[in-house]
């Protein structure tokens, strides 16, 4: 087995990829959310998931900058998210939309995080 050092470098591919792992996961989770009948916890489980379930897989599978990748593609998400629901947006109050957005920011870092603990320092590979 080869092993070699993590390549630092920044991917906009991941971020760009990464947005779209995101937007898939929360238009499957909102099915999901129907399907459960609204409950609450659902919708909180369900509104989350695909940030965490994202931000995992950029940081699992990136060797570049995960932390970083992860953010931007989930900044992507967001501002997607705010454009299409601008008309009932505008009447929300910046507090809350401030809460509405920043958590699924941070839940996005914590499965990059954790993604990067899994994946490791060191990248081993067979020689075929």
């Amino acid at each position: 087995m080869a092993e070699y050092t993590k390549d630092t470098r920044f991917s906009w591919g991941w971020v760009i990829g990464g947005g779209v792992i995101i937007w898939v996961l929360q238009f499957l989770a909102v099915m999901v959310w129907a399907a459960l009948r609204f409950h609450p916890m659902a919708a909180a489980a369900c509104g989350l998931a695909p940030y965490v379930i994202g931000g995992f897989v950029i940081g699992w599978q990136s060797e570049g900058r995960t932390i970083l990748e992860a953010g931007l593609a989930t900044l992507l998400v967001i501002f997607i998210e705010v454009g299409r629901a601008h008309a009932t947006l505008r009447h929300a109050e910046p507090a809350l939309l401030g809460v509405l957005y920043a958590v699924p920011f941070v839940a996005a870092i914590i499965g990059a995080w954790i993604g990067e603990m899994v994946q490791g320092n060191v990248i081993r590979t067979s020689d075929d």
